[in-house]
């Protein structure tokens, strides 16, 4: 059973135009051309499309069926076109890229909105692994570009960085919590009470955010969320994830301005060393470092 995307093209024209002559007039062919198209197809799959008993071809049952698997197909041939014209234009088909999830909000969600309307036919898989996970992945060049709050080791020799600035932390509780209550606070108030860290963190990042003596290690964000607005600990998390709590009371800051000096982290985004970005790793690696998500300078 053989069949050709010409064929189909003519089967979902005949459709939408009502005819066949007027899907041969759309196409610009001529109408015996359409016929036999249609005609060479019914035979090729030995079923019968169309009734041709009345005055326009009407569909069968059968066609009908057939009808939206012909419309999947053309439009798999166009994508396949349209994603080759890009390779040749020099776009990458895939590309691989790691993000820690506490560089995610508004600002970052619209420079990838961006970027995918900027290149529709790139797929793009997108990863979530801590700084030392991602030097990992990076090493095995699972991963193309990461976009990562650093650990504070030594990066490996094969990594290429490009610093993007400083993310802000902030250590937040619920209202309720033990500490909110306090009017004047210091780092040794948050030693005293217990710390909720998303796991790895603890190896992630510095001292400046793993400070209590105390600490619940989760696997989970959402869990995270929901034990602090329990009251059941404190937290250091990025500020621009908890703007809307702390706007709407749900969580509050903690300390004083005194407290937040220590709260800052460095992001980089990095690459394999033998990387050779194309148009959209190069659009990244061009607009990720200017996001105003990120403080030029660790206060």
């Amino acid at each position: 059973m053989q069949f050709t995307l010409d064929q189909l093209q003519a089967f979902i024209t005949t459709v939408e135009q009502g005819s066949f002559s007027a899907a041969a007039r759309h196409l610009g062919k001529a109408q015996s051309a359409i016929s036999t198209a249609i005609a060479n197809l019914e035979l090729d799959l030995d079923i019968t499309l169309f009734d041709r008993t009345g005055r326009s071809p009407k569909l069968t049952e059968p066609g009908k069926a057939l009808l939206e698997k012909a419309y999947n197909l053309i439009e798999q041939k166009q994508a396949f076109l349209e994603t080759a014209q890009s390779i040749h234009a020099g776009t990458e088909a895939k590309l691989k890229l790691a993000i820690d999830e506490n560089l995610m909000g508004d600002k970052l969600v619209k420079a990838l909105k961006e970027l995918a309307e900027t290149y529709p036919h790139t797929r793009l898989d997108i990863l979530t692994p801590t700084g030392e996970e991602a030097w990992s992945m990076l090493s095995q060049q699972q991963i193309d570009l990461a976009l990562m709050i650093s650990p504070v080791v030594q990066p490996p020799r094969f990594v290429r960085i490009l610093p993007c600035g400083w993310l802000r932390y902030t250590a937040v509780a619920s209202p309720d919590h033990a500490l909110a209550k306090k009017h004047a606070m210091d780092i040794e108030d948050l030693r005293r009470h217990r710390q909720l860290l998303i796991r790895g963190q603890q190896e992630q990042v510095s001292s400046a955010t793993h400070l209590s003596h105390q600490v619940w290690a989760l696997d989970s964000t959402h869990v995270l969320w929901e034990l602090l607005y329990a009251g059941m600990g404190w937290a250091t998390v990025a500020r621009h994830l908890v703007q809307r709590d702390l706007d709407q009371g749900t969580l509050v800051e903690l300390g004083d301005t005194s407290v937040y000096e220590h709260f800052y982290l460095p992001v980089d985004l990095a690459c394999h060393v033998s990387f050779v970005p194309g148009k959209v790793a190069q659009h990244l690696l061009n607009t990720l470092p200017t996001l105003k998500l990120f403080e030029k300078s660790k206060p």
